[in-house]
């Protein structure tokens, strides 16, 4: 039986962000909405997100805009409000109970936080085999950190995060998460023609030291396939426009995504991957190809009532 430690932070409040549309006849631009935490504990993970929307509506603009439109973003700051965690959780121990694992331990820490003692005294002494690690924000810095002092590395115990991107792995340091395993969609390594080319422009763009990641190409897809609907609906009304969107399919740095029609979540590839010498993330698992998106949970089985 495999045991699990689970790791988080405690949230206070929800936030994600938006893409919205207002027009005036009389205008002849587009705006639109981007909503990320640019300051406090989340700004280290929203920030470049922002980044990646930004460049996808300046190359949007270059070739001519939204119907004929040119887009103006307005942005505001979350200030770092997110309930992500638990709700993670939640599907994480319905599904180990499905497979007869245990869950040996579960700690939540304020946003922020910077003193893990006590959560690494637990690790140590329960000794699981597996640390799931959901910890959103520049917490991760000090948490990794303190877990490399106490002589915890990866070939000790697997540590699964799934906020850990690129940008991430360069602020915390490579020294403390070579060989650490993430699970997303994209990685800066992932090999695509279409990606080589985001991947330069990204980085012409912000900078050579700059990475990219699944949460900044998520940003970038969402702008283009925003502009793909407005498009097809000749529209800037968001009913028209969430209308048009459905089966949208789009040529992403990831490969080929679809909005589905039914919850107008996106089909994607599943990849887990390690995290290298270089600071890059290595894939060493994906699935065959796109998995229909089931944002509630509902075809399987044992998350029957994670619903209520």
């Amino acid at each position: 039986m495999k045991k699990i430690y689970y790791l988080t932070v405690l949230i206070i409040l929800s936030l994600s962000f938006f893409l919205t549309g207002c027009k005036k006849k009389e205008q002849n631009y587009i705006k639109i909405g981007l909503l990320h935490s640019l300051t406090g504990t989340m700004a280290i993970s929203e920030t470049p997100v922002r980044d990646s929307e930004l460049l996808a509506i300046k190359e949007i603009n270059e070739a001519g805009g939204v119907l004929g439109k040119k887009i103006i973003a307005v942005e505001e700051d979350g200030e770092s409000d997110y309930i992500f965690p638990r709700t993670a959780n939640r599907i994480i121990k319905a599904q180990l109970a499905q497979m007869n694992g245990e869950c040996v331990g579960e700690a939540y820490v304020p946003m922020g936080s910077v003193d893990f003692s006590e959560v690494i005294d637990d690790i140590i002494r329960e000794k699981p085999d597996v640390i799931i690690n959901s910890i959103n924000g520049d917490s991760n810095i000090e948490f990794f950190k303190q877990l490399y002092e106490a002589g915890i590395s990866a070939d000790k115990i697997p540590v699964m995060s799934f906020s850990i991107s690129e940008e991430e792995v360069s602020q915390i340091g490579i020294e403390y998460l070579k060989n650490i395993l993430v699970s997303w969609n994209y990685y800066e390594t992932t090999q695509t023609d279409k990606n080589k080319k985001f991947v330069s422009d990204y980085k012409t763009e912000y900078g050579n030291e700059r990475v990219t990641g699944d949460p900044i190409e998520a940003g970038y897809i969402a702008i283009y396939m925003w502009a793909m609907a407005c498009e097809k609906a000749g529209s800037f009304d968001v009913e028209e426009v969430r209308i048009a969107a459905k089966g949208l399919s789009f040529t992403a740095p990831e490969g080929t995504v679809t909005i589905d029609g039914l919850n107008q979540h996106l089909y994607k590839q599943v990849r887990i991957g390690k995290i290298n010498e270089k600071g890059l993330i290595d894939e060493i698992w994906a699935t065959p190809g796109s998995i229909k998106p089931d944002p509630y949970l509902s075809t399987y089985e044992w998350a029957r009532g994670l619903q209520d």
